[in-house]
Formats: structure tokens, sequence, C-alpha cells
């Protein structure tokens, strides 16, 4: 039996949202010509001739109006991945969520949210600080564990990240932690050095752990644009992922990243992040995203 956890609200932004809006504000019919700018306007922000033909191809058979057409096309692509993060109720203490992803990505402020959305959530947690490469990585976290007033344990310059995944996980015993949330390095993904140490990670995870379930969470920058589609592959192959967390969310980002990630992988999108806070984190929700991408008042 799982707990699903509480959704909040978020919003969304950026090229995609942009172009849509100024197409839904000249168009209220669809014909040969508008698809065509319609379609040029999908490629423009992060979407692949692939998914885009699948918008468009739905969008044709439709008798919706344009703007809800659209609407109802990107919720078919993306409900298979709204699959919020859960913890089993009957899990086994402290559960690991091993969060990994490129430099720049967002990972270490992803785990000090993480940690303040299932603190919150009535979960007790122990942070560790695995990403041995960056000193400013172990900085960053321990200013977010002073902030939430959460046990943690750091790696030393260049020391094993496993190890300090074995200490994180002890420390987190000792302290009756439900939950351990692990921060990693993040130098390029195409480093086999760096998906080796991810991989010993897991597998030091898997021994003391019982291998019983765990999370492993990929952190998505969403400005990336296609290479986060790339990210998303190589982990996936690589390490294998159970969740995604999508971030910079904001004014700036290219929210059809989501649909080309959701298209191509059938791994779930647990979270959003739209901001630097601790309380910028939420479930990712199919529908609002859809309609936030194209607001309702532009197809009018």
């Amino acid at each position: 039996m799982l707990r699903r956890l509480k959704n909040t609200a978020f919003d969304f932004g950026g090229t995609l949202t942009k172009g849509l809006k100024e197409f839904f504000s000249q168009t209220s019919t669809l014909d040969v010509a508008t698809l065509e700018k319609l379609e040029e306007c999908l490629l423009s922000g992060d979407l692949g001739p692939q998914v885009t033909h699948k918008l468009i191809n739905s969008m044709r058979a439709s008798s919706l109006t344009p703007h809800e057409a659209l609407v109802e096309a990107i919720k078919k692509i993306l409900l298979p991945s709204q699959r919020p993060a859960l913890i089993p109720l009957d899990f086994r203490k402290p559960y690991p969520i091993l969060v990994v992803g490129v430099n720049g990505s967002g990972k270490t402020t992803t785990v000090a949210k993480l940690g303040r959305y299932f603190g919150k959530q009535g979960y007790s947690f122990t942070l560790a600080g695995a990403d041995t490469y960056r000193a400013a990585a172990g900085e960053q976290l321990s200013e977010w564990a002073k902030r939430l007033e959460a046990p943690i344990v750091l790696g030393k310059m260049g020391k094993d990240p496993a190890s300090v995944v074995y200490e994180g996980y002890q420390e987190a015993l000792s302290n009756d932690s439900d939950l351990l949330i692990i921060d990693t390095a993040g130098r390029l993904h195409t480093q086999k050095g760096l998906m080796d140490e991810l991989a010993k990670i897991k597998r030091i995870i898997q021994k003391v752990h019982d291998h019983q379930p765990f999370e492993t969470l990929l952190v998505i920058d969403s400005s990336m644009g296609r290479n986060a589609v790339r990210q998303t592959d190589i982990f996936a192959k690589e390490i294998g992922v159970s969740g995604i967390v999508i971030t910079k969310l904001d004014g700036s980002a290219k929210g059809g990243v989501i649909l080309e990630i959701a298209d191509q992988f059938e791994v779930g999108i647990r979270f959003v992040g739209v901001g630097e806070s601790a309380e910028d984190l939420s479930i990712f929700d199919p529908g609002q995203f859809a309609e936030n991408l194209i607001p309702l008042e532009s197809g009018e």
C-alpha cells in the first residue's frame, strides 16, 4: 500500500508558451497554412519532429477548438508520465533517495527541496553529500542542512563517494531517520568514470538496504533543450532512473522539453522546480502543465 503525496500549484513560461500565445492570438480556425505555422512554433520550443507530428496529427483529427485540441493532445502525451513520488507505507528505514544529474542542473538545491517537501509530509531525513569533487557542493548542502535542521554527512574532497553514502546510511540508521537523501557529483554525463561511480553508489545502497526498493531521481535542467533529452537517455541506460525532477521552469525555461522526455521515455516525471527556495518544488500535473503552457485566454 502506498501513500500519495499532496499536490501544490506551479507555473510555467518561456519560449514555447510565448510562441503559442502569439499563435492562438492570431488563429481561431485550423487549416493547412495555420497548422504549418503551429508546427514551426512547436519545433522552436524544444520539441522534436516525432512529438510535434503527434500533436499536429491529433489536432487535425479533433473536432475541438484549436486551443482545446492542443491542450488535449498535450495531455495525451503527458498522462503516462504522471507518477507522483510515493513512499511505501511499509518502507524500510532509512529509505534512500539518490539524486543524480549533471553539474548545473540544480541537484543540490533539489536535495534540499526534497527534504523540505518530505519533511512537510511528516518524514524525518538525513542528508548525504557524496559530491566529493566540488567543495562548493558540500558547503551549499551544509547551509541547507542548517536551514532545514537536518543531520548531514559530508565527504572530504577526493573521498570515495560510495563510502560517504555508506556512512550516511549508518548515520540515518543511528538517528532513526525515515529517509536518506543523497547528493552526488555531476560531471559530464559522457564521462565513463562518473557513471561507474554512480553504479558503485547504487550497489552500496542495494547492499546496505538489503536489496529493498529505493528511489533514483534524475534532475534535468529544462533550459538545456535537446541536450536534456540526451542526458535522460544516458542516465536511464547507464544506471537506471526511477523518476525525473525537471528544474528551472521559470520565465527563461523552455517547457517543451517535458513533452519530449514524456514521449520518448517510460520513466515517471515526479516533480518540477520553479525557483531557488526550498518550497519551490511541486508534483508534476500534466493537466495543469498543459493549461499553463497555453493559457485559455490566449486562444480566445
